[in-house]
């Protein structure tokens, strides 16, 4: 192992071996390359060879395809590798990369703090013995995915061309609008806050009987719903809070750390940021930028923009949007522009989930529909999937049922019961009360009779604290969707079924439609129809109690807490039932019914748990799941180098979207989205299509 500090000369071996375009291996290789490209062969470090994408691997591409931990302490960890990465190294190394003052800036240097130095000298080897071992122990990427590896490269490298004079503009106003926002909350307290002191006005409401533990946007929400708080000071106070809250400033301090002298924003996308190889977004995060108000325009926020530039922009946009936070949030997508001379064209998968799980589940009525539909002859799908739940023709479907439809339809498909009912209609503002009252209204007296009476069997966690009718007519939905898609519901079932098999019988090929199962080693693996794999790492078999179990343990506790009460508060009933529920809970405790769950190790993302590498219970639904936003990934993957090849330079993509930046003249929109629909063979059959728009500025 060679070390090489700055001021040596360049390793003849090294600039060899990179000059003959031999591999060079790293992990987080963008980091590296960057290095490289840009501070060695800047000329300050000696007469440093080029090195170029083809010759490059990264072994934290390698790690992430199989589903591991993506830094390089993690990765080695879940891997119980010999050798770690040094924590105590790192510590240093970061204070080193630190200025040392700011005003003048200086930094650390050998002469200045040798021992630091020898040390972060000590971790940098230590860093390559680790890379070493995971270079040997990770499989290369398969031929594909490699050539979808060095897009990546490329596409991150291009990046995108930011409105930097505006950002700063608008920087400006929003810093103006938040200054004057917490002197308005500083005079309404009576100076004993300002509108981002958090502690100080958490304690002002409490002092104004407003009892809230956070300032989150829920929290706020929920008390500014509250009706006790009408006509008071407090109410005024928590409007202008949430007002000053609003995240518009951080994307875009986010664009100004993230522009190059170029005014491009580059490193955007995560290579295979999911297990299912789905991108995840970067610094800016366009994977999640604010959703627009529906009145709200690409024109608006166009016109949003062009007002920075005057005088009074922060009256202007108030007198035309209401909220200059509000707008300039809708606006964040418009910040981000095409270069002199290009445009920006854009097209983006219709439905792609709801087409490929139906695909996969061989839902041949609805591959069906969304032919039909795409030749411009069939219903609505959404009026469609309502109308297949309730036997109610799609031409009678309404408004408020066709919501309900789309609700159905983006929360049911994995396996998702009333909790995700509940979390959908919250993205689309349809609360439970509205969808109860809808269904009750549409539903036979029978149906609701007989799901209202299931009710009592439930465990309380299982009613997620809703009413009765509110629950019976969640329920309906939910019942009335799976049985319109017994092709669905019944993949589930098959895929953990197959999943659970070749867990049990290591090297067997199991197969579910056009999945295909089988464990090799310590990693279950998903074979997809494009020849790609998901895994699942040191997968293996564990019971729980079921459901149903758990279900009537809950029960029985909820019922002894109610006959507590009553105990205390001199019921004669409530001793006699408090013994007998306790008798029947013991007994219930020692006939747990047991069944066979399907657990790996993963990168959690549940609250509380977020990016914690740790035990996962899988379940059909979320196999299902996989599977299909990995199919859905593999189409946009396919689409990214057809692209590329056809002289479409991909700058960006957003979920299902893609976004090019095409010289005037060359190319049209109408040519692009036929491009991105058609896909290998291994995707025969699947309906897909497209939708785009072109212009100087990114839009949703």
């Amino acid at each position: 192992m060679h070390l090489w500090k700055p001021g040596e000369p360049v390793p003849a071996d090294l600039a060899e071996h990179i000059a003959a375009g031999r591999p060079v291996i790293a992990h987080n290789l963008p980091f590296e390359f960057n290095v490289h490209e840009f501070v060695l062969c800047s000329g300050r470090y000696g007469d440093w060879p080029r090195l170029t994408l083809e010759q490059c691997d990264d072994t934290m591409a390698r790690a992430r395809a199989m589903s591991l931990p993506g830094g390089l302490d993690d990765c080695a960890s879940a891997l119980r590798l010999a050798h770690s990465k040094d924590k105590e190294g790192h510590r240093i190394m970061m204070k080193l990369a630190r200025p040392r003052t700011r005003n003048p800036l200086t930094f650390y240097t050998p002469e200045t703090a040798p021992d630091d130095f020898a040390r972060m000298y000590e971790y940098c080897k230590t860093d390559v013995i680790v890379e070493r071992e995971l270079h040997k122990v990770l499989p290369p990427l398969i031929p594909e995915e490699r050539e979808v590896w060095l897009l990546d490269q490329v596409i991150n490298l291009r990046g995108v061309r930011l409105d930097m004079p505006n950002v700063m503009r608008a920087l400006e106003l929003l810093a103006s609008e938040k200054a004057e926002l917490s002197a308005r909350v500083y005079k309404l307290t009576g100076g004993a806050s300002t509108a981002t002191q958090r502690d100080a006005l958490l304690a002002w409401l409490q002092s104004a009987g407003v009892n809230l533990q956070s300032l989150t946007k829920d929290q706020v929400a929920k008390a500014l719903a509250d009706p006790a708080l009408n006509d008071t000071v407090a109410k005024v106070v928590l409007e202008v809070r949430r007002e000053a809250a609003k995240g518009s400033t951080a994307k875009l301090t986010a664009m100004l750390n993230s522009v190059c002298p170029d005014d491009r924003a580059r490193g955007l996308l995560q290579y295979h940021g999911a297990s299912t190889a789905r991108w995840a977004g970067r610094r800016i995060q366009t994977q999640n930028m604010p959703r627009p108000a529906k009145a709200f325009k690409p024109a608006d926020a166009e016109h949003t923009i062009e007002l920075l530039k005057y005088r009074g922009a922060g009256r202007a946009i108030r007198s035309e949007y209401g909220s200059v936070m509000d707008a300039l949030s809708w606006s964040l997508r418009s910040f981000i522009t095409a270069r002199p001379g290009c445009r920006l064209v854009s097209a983006d998968f219709a439905n792609i989930e709801g087409r490929v799980l139906a695909w996969l589940a061989g839902e041949e009525w609805k591959l069906d529909a969304f032919r039909r539909f795409d030749a411009k002859e069939g219903h609505d799908l959404y009026k469609l999937a309502y109308g297949k739940s309730f036997g109610v023709a799609p031409e009678d479907v309404n408004d408020d049922q066709r919501q309900i439809g789309k609700v159905q339809e983006l929360a049911l498909g994995y396996q998702g019961g009333i909790g995700s009912i509940i979390s959908m209609g919250a993205n689309y503002g349809v609360v439970p009360d509205q969808i109860a009252e809808a269904v009750k209204a549409a539903t036979p007296y029978d149906v609701w009779e007989s799901t209202a009476k299931r009710l009592p069997a439930l465990g309380t966690r299982f009613r997620a604290g809703l009413e009765p009718d509110v629950w019976t007519g969640l329920r309906i939905v939910v019942d009335g969707w799976r049985a319109a898609h017994p092709g669905v519901v019944a993949f589930w079932a098959e895929a953990q079924k197959a999943a659970i098999a070749a867990v049990e019988y290591p090297g067997q090929v199991f197969t579910v439609g056009k999945l295909r199962y089988r464990k090799e080693g310590d990693f279950l693996k998903c074979k997809l129809p494009s020849g790609r794999c998901i895994h699942y790492p040191f997968a293996h078999l564990k019971k729980y109690p079921s459901m149903q179990w758990e279900a009537r343990r809950d029960e029985l506790k909820h019922m002894l807490g109610e006959a507590a009460e009553r105990d205390v508060s001199g019921d004669p009933t409530g001793a006699a039932d408090v013994a007998r529920i306790n008798a029947e809970l013991i007994e219930h405790e020692n006939r747990v019914e047991w069944q066979t769950n399907l657990v790996y190790m993963g990168v959690s993302s549940r609250a509380g748990a977020a990016k914690k590498w740790m035990l996962q219970r899988a379940y059909g639904g979320l196999l299902v799941e996989n599977a299909t936003q990995a199919v859905a990934r593999d189409c946009l993957a396919t689409a990214l180098l057809t692209l590329e090849r056809a002289g479409y330079p991909v700058v960006m993509h957003v979920h299902d979207e893609v976004v090019c930046e095409v010289p005037h003249g060359h190319g049209s929109l109408t040519d692009l989205t036929h491009k991105i629909c058609v896909q290998n063979n291994w995707a025969n059959h699947l309906p897909i299509v497209a939708e785009g728009w072109e212009g100087a500025r990114y839009r949703k």
